[in-house]
């Protein structure tokens, strides 16, 4: 991405783990990011960084409602199993 690694750095602060995610406004003001309580969650496959990019949807998911952000739960929940059969 264009100058993704810059733009990275002056919203979070620092250089970290990849993929790493931000929500902002269009001018933007980051609303919530990718580093969760134990850290970058990158791809989501454990329950604790699911549970963080669920807390990310819920903090600014404007036009989803409570059974299509439980869809979004449901999916990532379904991948990271196949993923921890690896």
């Amino acid at each position: 991405m264009k100058n993704g690694a810059s733009l990275a750095l002056k919203l979070r602060g620092k250089t970290g783990g990849i993929p790493w995610i931000t929500i902002v406004t269009p001018d933007l003001k980051q609303l919530v990011n990718s580093d969760g309580p134990q850290g970058n969650i990158g791809c989501p496959v454990t329950d604790g960084e699911i549970d963080w990019f669920m807390t990310m949807i819920a903090k600014t998911a404007k036009n989803l409602d409570a059974k299509e952000q439980a869809t979004i739960k449901a999916e990532l929940t379904k991948h990271a199993l196949k993923i921890r059969k690896r």
